[in-house]
C-alpha cells in the first residue's frame, strides 16, 4: 500500500476522521495481523479497507461490513471452525509471542472506534450483531 506524504483526509465526521487516523497510523500492524490470522486474502481486504475508509468522505455500509469482518478476524471469532484459514493460521502462532498482545490491543481499539461511530449514527454497535 502506498501512502503519499502530502495526503490529506477528506472532509468527514470527527469519529470517521479518528477511525481513519487509527487505521493509517496502525496500517502496518493491522495488515501484519491480518496476514498472521487470515493469510493473503485477509491482507488484501485489510489494505483495501484502510485505503477506502481513509479516502472516503462517508462510511458506507460496505465499509462497515468490512470493519466488522476485520474486527472479527482480529478477535479470533472464527478460529474454532475446523479447517478454516483462520484456524490453521491461528494454530501457527505462539501464544507467548508479543504479537498476540498487539493483535488484542488493535482489536480493542478498533472496537472502540466502531462503537463511537455507531453511537454517532444512533445505532447499536455493529460488533454486537456480528
Amino acid at each position: 500500500m502506498y501512502l503519499d506524504k502530502n495526503f490529506t483526509l477528506p472532509s468527514c465526521s470527527e469519529p470517521h476522521l479518528q477511525l481513519s487516523s487509527f487505521l493509517l497510523e496502525n496500517a502496518v500492524g493491522l495488515v501484519s495481523s491480518a496476514r498472521l490470522l487470515g493469510g493473503r486474502r485477509a491482507v488484501r481486504r485489510t489494505a483495501y479497507l484502510i485505503e477506502e475508509v481513509s479516502t472516503s468522505a462517508v462510511l458506507t455500509l460496505r465499509h462497515r461490513h468490512a470493519l466488522v469482518e476485520l474486527h472479527s478476524l482480529l478477535s479470533l471469532k472464527d478460529v474454532h471452525i475446523e479447517d478454516s484459514v483462520e484456524a490453521v493460521c491461528f494454530s501457527m502462532i505462539d501464544p507467548a509471542s508479543p504479537v498476540v498482545e498487539e493483535i488484542c490491543l488493535l482489536a480493542n481499539q478498533m472496537a472502540d472506534h466502531m462503537a463511537v461511530i455507531a453511537k454517532e449514527q444512533d445505532q447499536q454497535p455493529a460488533l454486537e450483531s456480528a
